[in-house]
């Protein structure tokens, strides 16, 4: 996207704030469902991914990745996620939205002077979370730049308008 459209830059041009950014997305990518998805469908969807006994066993038939198989073998479970699980998954949230915090301390983006590539990673994200009642009172610069994000012309049309509240 930046070669064909490269106003507004989705990167930074340094390779230092090009590895901050491949950091932000790897921390994403890396904790999703060890935290992201286990605290949302422990705190929002439980129950919502019961599956017939036929239905759980095409899934683990189809699905490869040991990490999804022991995800939806809970969620899709009568007991859901452990207390342990819910609470492993808030404090790696923490973390997350710690280093969130620090970042953004330093500016009114992730990464660099502009809106990019990892605050678009981050924002659905913190909307999600939000939905799922993750404490945000104690990151007060990661609020302020979600009010930021909010007003974009882009995150309405790309999360609030396809999904108003979650």
């Amino acid at each position: 996207l930046d070669e064909m459209y490269p106003e507004p830059p989705l990167r930074p041009f340094t390779d230092a704030g090009r590895a901050e950014v491949h950091e932000w997305l790897k921390l994403a990518t890396r904790n999703h469902v060890k935290a992201v998805k286990t605290w949302i469908y422990a705190n929002k969807m439980r129950g919502a991914l019961r599956m017939t006994d036929e239905a759980r066993e095409e899934y683990r038939r189809l699905q490869t990745n040991p990490e999804l198989l022991e995800f939806h073998a809970k969620a899709s479970s009568e007991e859901g996620f452990s207390p342990e699980d819910v609470v492993a998954a808030g404090n790696l949230l923490a973390e997350i939205y710690g280093r969130m915090e620090a970042a953004l301390s330093k500016g009114n983006w992730l990464v660099g002077d502009w809106f990019g590539l990892a605050d678009i990673t981050w924002a659905p994200v913190h909307f999600t979370l939000l939905g799922a009642n993750f404490d945000m009172e104690p990151y007060p610069n990661v609020r302020r730049w979600y009010d930021a994000v909010r007003e974009r012309e882009c995150f309405r049309e790309g999360v609030t308008k396809w999904c108003p509240v979650f």
